[in-house]
């Protein structure tokens, strides 16, 4: 897998604009948070915080795969880094992580609960104080339901992240010349750096891996192809300025890899077996323990998902309740 965080469930903050403040010159934009929801998350960094009473409390830094844009549109997202600090440039700062959504779950209710609770605490004691205390409750949970809505959409387009510890990528192992040398760089790293090259590149199973490690170190690179028998075919790029394809059984077309994404032309022109047996002395070689499914995965294309739409289907939802 590309992206290989940690996973966990945690508490993401749901901001809006809830008001008005005055500026230097003219009103400004008041946002705050108005409720939590549940959401799958990278994990990238937990710390330990030290007070000057002695406690110690954890807070664990998180990046939320999707996050809102413009035109109320949510947009899948990965880690992104500042090149020059080197900080991550849109996580957040949670309190708690959690390994499954039922705990989550449970610790956002009393959350919401004094979120809802704000709207009405400070409204003025009158003759009708309990139906407008009411009223506030029900116009909160409206905007809840639809952020729940939110969140069932989010979790169901996450299903290629599995909750657990993360899983480390293996490095590539690069043929050249008859001589073979481990890369310090993965198969996702390797399609970047060599696009101007031709390459090809096969997948081999775990055990395959360390023992062609083995065999590099021990210097036996004449005795390879009794490791790598039944390798599979992954990837072709056979010239800098064509793209890179995926060996995907088809009977026509290429599925190809283009702006991070993965992309099917039934026009293309297919791989095959040739592609990979019939390889000329200029084509590098690599062997990585990524699958072909591996890839699907991380350079699959995710859909945005519009709260608008979202909305409506919600507000529907509550109107059959009352």
């Amino acid at each position: 897998m590309k992206i290989n965080y940690p996973v966990k469930y945690a508490a993401m903050p749901i901001i809006e604009q809830v008001g008005w403040s005055h500026g230097l010159h003219e009103l400004e934009r008041e946002y705050d948070i108005v409720c939590y929801i549940v959401s799958k998350c990278y994990l990238i960094n937990d710390k330990t915080i030290y007070a000057v009473n002695g406690k110690t409390t954890k807070a664990y830094e998180v990046v939320f795969p999707y996050q809102s844009g413009k035109f109320r549109c949510w947009k899948r997202v990965i880690p992104e880094y500042n090149l020059i600090h080197g900080h991550c440039v849109n996580s957040n700062i949670v309190e708690r992580v959690f390994d499954n959504y039922e705990e989550a779950n449970d610790y956002i209710k009393p959350k919401n609960e004094q979120l809802c609770e704000k709207t009405w605490v400070y409204l003025p004691i009158t003759d009708d104080i309990m139906d407008r205390i009411q009223d506030k409750k029900d116009a909160y949970n409206e905007k809840l339901s639809i952020y729940k809505a939110l969140e069932q959409e989010i979790l169901l387009n996450l299903n290629d992240m599995n909750v657990g510890n993360t899983i480390l990528l293996n490095d590539v192992v690069k043929i050249e010349n008859n001589k073979a040398r481990i890369m310090s760089c993965d198969v996702y790293e390797v399609l970047n750096l060599f696009d101007d090259k031709k390459f090809v590149v096969y997948s081999i199973s775990q055990e395959q891996y360390t023992n062609l490690i083995r065999m590099i170190d021990e210097n036996q690179i004449e005795d390879i192809n009794s490791i790598i028998v039944n390798a599979k075919g992954l990837i072709v790029h056979k010239a800098k300025n064509e793209v890179i394809k995926l060996a995907i059984d088809q009977d026509c077309g290429a599925y190809y890899i283009i702006n991070n994404t993965i992309k099917y032309d039934s026009k293309m022109v297919r791989v095959t077996k040739d592609d990979f047996e019939n390889i000329d002395e200029d084509t590098l070689v690599f062997y990585t323990t990524e699958t072909i499914d591996d890839l699907l995965i991380s350079y699959s294309e995710h859909p945005m998902i519009d709260l608008n739409e979202v909305e409506g289907i919600a507000l529907k939802r509550v109107k059959r309740n009352y």
